[in-house]
């Protein structure tokens, strides 16, 4: 909260960084933080992040030694591959990449801290399962949502959320249907962001 908007637009592209070079588990970047990392790399202004853009910010960021630019191309086929690049046939237009682009890279490349996530939710799950019995039933949820909110508790968006969480209506929320929904809600997140770009794009 006391870092300045620009330590926190750097933090977001260092974050960025970590995820698709594989140097470090990343903390989960909403579609604003994604969209100021973008803007980071994005000198210009122009929408679109050049390979001479994004070897500056290396430098800028302290960044030694990461080829960030091999794996972004690693990561390019299928569902929006970064235009040019190493390896591209001749034809290609220069290495660049759009908002899109970035985030999707972004996507995929946290998928590779499978377990690290798979930690982390394991006790975030243990928080809220308060008798240890491997399960979660509807009170030991509101519980603990009630005990970490910092004002009161809108009931109908709990119920809502309970009911997501809730796959198979037992009454009961396991691990697996936790990781499901935060994996489903963070999909959306990231999803209507790029959408909303593209909506722009079209205009």
């Amino acid at each position: 909260m006391v870092k300045s908007s620009w330590q926190r637009v750097e933090n977001d592209a260092r974050q960025w960084l970590a995820a698709v070079s594989g140097t470090a588990a990343p903390r989960p970047l909403s579609p604003a933080a994604l969209r100021q990392a973008f803007s980071y790399f994005d000198k210009d202004g122009s929408g679109r992040i050049r390979l001479v853009e994004l070897e500056a910010a290396l430098q800028t960021l302290g960044v030694a030694g990461v080829d960030v630019a091999t794996c972004c191309d690693a990561a390019r086929a299928g569902h929006g591959g970064i235009a040019g690049g190493a390896g591209a046939g001749e034809d290609a237009g220069p290495w660049e990449m759009d908002l899109v682009q970035f985030s999707r890279l972004y996507e995929r490349s946290v998928v590779r801290f499978e377990s690290t996530h798979a930690r982390q939710l394991e006790l975030a799950f243990a928080a809220f399962d308060l008798d240890g019995d491997g399960a979660v039933t509807h009170a030991e949820l509101l519980e603990g949502l009630a005990r970490v909110a910092t004002a009161p508790l809108d009931e109908r968006r709990v119920a809502r959320v309970l009911a997501d969480l809730d796959a198979n209506g037992d009454g009961l929320i396991s691990v697996a249907e936790l990781d499901s929904y935060c994996r489903r809600q963070y999909r959306a997140w990231l999803e209507e962001a790029t959408a909303r770009v593209d909506d722009c794009v079209a205009q």
